[in-house]
C-alpha cells in the first residue's frame, strides 16, 4: 500500500453535482456516548463493506471497490462499535469517526486519527456507490481535513491506498496529496480482507 501526504496548500475546485436533499456531516456517537451503546455502528459497517467490496453483483470493478482485488468484508458492526466508542472516549483532538447523513440515512465515513504532534492519518473512508459522483466525497474528506487542522492542530493528514489503484491515487493527487514514498505489506489476516491476486497490493 502507498502512503499519500496532503500538501499544505490551499485548493480551488469546480461545483459538484447538485444533491437531492440537503447532505450534513456528523460526530459518529455523539448522542450514543450518553446512552453507552452505538445503535449506528451497524449503517456504518454495512456503508464501508459497500463502498471497498462492492454493493451491487455487478460491482466488480467500480472504481471505488476493490472487489476484483480482495475478498472477505472490510470490518464488521463490533469493530465499528469499538472504533467509534474509542474516539468518544480519546476526544476530538485525538480522533473521531465523522458520517454523511441524508436525513437518517448514513451516506459516508471517514475516520481521523491524530499520530503525532503535526500529523494525523485519514483512513476508513468511503461513500455508498449508490451516492457516489454527488460530491459526498469531497465533502466528507473536506470536513476530515479541516478537523485535523482545527480540532487535532496538525497540519499534514496521511492516507493509505492500495498501490495498484491507479486511479484513486490520480484522486487523491488532484486534492493535491503526494506520494510520501512509503510503502508497507497488505495486512493479511487482521480482518480486513484476503488478497485475490498475485502482484504485491
Amino acid at each position: 500500500a502507498w502512503a499519500l501526504r496532503r500538501c499544505p496548500r490551499r485548493r480551488f475546485s469546480g461545483l459538484a453535482p447538485p444533491i437531492s436533499s440537503p447532505t450534513t456531516i456528523v460526530r459518529a456517537g455523539a448522542k450514543a456516548a450518553a446512552q453507552g451503546s452505538h445503535p449506528s455502528a451497524d449503517s456504518i459497517a454495512t456503508v464501508i463493506n459497500w463502498a471497498y467490496r462492492g454493493k451491487h453483483a455487478e460491482d466488480t470493478k467500480a472504481w471505488t471497490g476493490e472487489r476484483h482485488l480482495l475478498s472477505g468484508i472490510r470490518t464488521t458492526t463490533d469493530a465499528v462499535g469499538a472504533l467509534i466508542a474509542r474516539s468518544v472516549e480519546n476526544g476530538d483532538a485525538d480522533e473521531v469517526v465523522l458520517l454523511a447523513k441524508r436525513e437518517a440515512a448514513t451516506l459516508g465515513t471517514v475516520h481521523v486519527k491524530r499520530l503525532a504532534h503535526d500529523k494525523a492519518e485519514i483512513g476508513l473512508f468511503s461513500v455508498d456507490p449508490d451516492e457516489q459522483g454527488l460530491g459526498i466525497g469531497s465533502k466528507l474528506l473536506d470536513a476530515a481535513e479541516a478537523h485535523a487542522r482545527d480540532k487535532m492542530g496538525v497540519s499534514r493528514a496521511n492516507v493509505w491506498v492500495i498501490s495498484v489503484r491507479d486511479d484513486l491515487i490520480a484522486w487523491y493527487e488532484r486534492r493535491r496529496y503526494a506520494r510520501t514514498g512509503g510503502t508497507a505489506p497488505f495486512p493479511v489476516g487482521e480482518g480486513v480482507g484476503e488478497v485475490l491476486v498475485d502482484e504485491p497490493l
